[in-house]
């Protein structure tokens, strides 16, 4: 094993901040919102990993509205009217105020709008409502009237329904159900003090299954192919291995590329350090029109040696930065291997870079 080795380096705090942050709910509501008080109790006693931080209205008195204002001034909370406005202008604006509040998750908590396909489309998979009946019965109805169905259809349970918001009302897929028993004598005002009773803790469970859902972004919904990157770094290493020179004290693979003075032979207290950087301009379209790359990466290296000898220095280490918009591994191998035959030449060291696929 190489005894350089010993110096890679790798860092374990990257994106932590990301991964553990809370879930930033938006809340779209039109009347109390007694469904949300359960949902605002278990933010603060941390049960769920949410954290509210947007109440928006379609009415300028929704006491819904003071739920958000008790929560402090960090929490955006706006009526937005509808008066004048299309159904997709007026959406778009409640999604504006949303998007600027950080919102990852939307509830709708008796939000009495229906809502256009731009939003459920650009809040797909994001956004969930309650509705007081056991989907699909009842679908379509609200409130009160759900309840006097219920009890006038003589069904014996009811409940309520947890689902994902689509364009056609009450027709996502369902993800919680709660149910309550419709006893005799039940009355709609009764029996909606039963359901509402549930709405809150549905919630709750609603977002803790969407909390837990591992992470479905890849690099590969990017465009970006992390294969075929590992592909190229194990194809360039041996090329890379022979930029060796001393001074460089790590392999490739850290997140930078570490070179020793003192192993160098320089007086680390009197010595100055001159940077370059340069390209290779439209040689780059004589190479992709010929479909030869073998020759741009000493061509490369050859540019920013030049400048730094003019600048009365010796070429010690080189990084790279390869972009392209779909990663060809032969490719970009040919061109890596072009920068570490001109590191060669120059006697540097090729101790990192970059491949980005744009």
């Amino acid at each position: 094993e190489d005894a350089n080795e010993s110096f890679m380096h790798f860092r374990t705090d990257i994106a932590k901040g990301a991964i553990h942050k809370k879930l930033r709910i938006g809340v779209l509501g039109s009347t109390r919102g007694t469904a949300l008080t359960p949902v605002l109790e278990a933010c603060a006693a941390n049960s769920i990993h949410a954290e509210i931080v947007a109440v928006v209205s379609n009415r300028s008195k929704a006491p819904i509205l003071d739920k958000g204002r008790a929560l402090g001034v960090t929490v955006t909370t706006k009526f937005v009217s509808a008066k004048g406005l299309s159904r997709a202008e007026h959406d778009a604006e409640v999604t504006s105020i949303l998007v600027g509040a950080g919102v990852d998750f939307v509830l709708l908590v008796g939000y009495m709008r229906i809502v256009s396909k731009d939003f459920t489309d650009f809040w797909a998979g994001r956004c969930i409502n309650v509705h007081p009946s056991l989907l699909p019965k009842h679908a379509g109805d609200m409130d009160m009237a759900v309840h006097q169905a219920v009890i006038d259809a003589g069904e014996k349970e009811s409940g309520c329904t947890i689902h994902q918001v689509t364009e056609t009302v009450d027709e996502g897929p369902i993800l919680i159900q709660k149910v309550v028993k419709v006893e005799e004598g039940e009355t709609a005002l009764t029996l909606k003090a039963k359901v509402q009773a549930q709405e809150g803790p549905a919630f709750i469970e609603a977002i803790r299954q969407y909390s837990n859902k591992p992470t479905v972004i890849t690099y590969a919904d990017a465009g970006v192919d992390i294969i075929a990157g590992n592909s190229l770094v194990d194809v360039i290493k041996p090329a890379c291995k022979r930029t060796r020179r001393p001074g460089c004290t790590a392999d490739l693979g850290g997140f930078g590329g570490l070179f020793d003075l003192s192993a160098a032979g320089y007086n680390t207290q009197d010595t100055v350090l001159i940077g370059a950087t340069d390209g290779v301009g439209t040689k780059l379209i004589v190479a992709q029109s010929c479909n030869n790359h073998a020759f741009v990466g000493i061509d490369l290296v050859a540019m920013c040696v030049n400048d730094l000898i003019v600048a009365g220095g010796e070429p010690l280490f080189f990084l790279d930065y390869y972009a392209t918009g779909k990663l060809d591994v032969n490719a970009a191998a040919d061109v890596v291997r072009g920068i570490a035959e001109g590191c060669v030449q120059a006697n540097c060291g090729l101790i990192g870079g970059e491949t980005a696929e744009m």
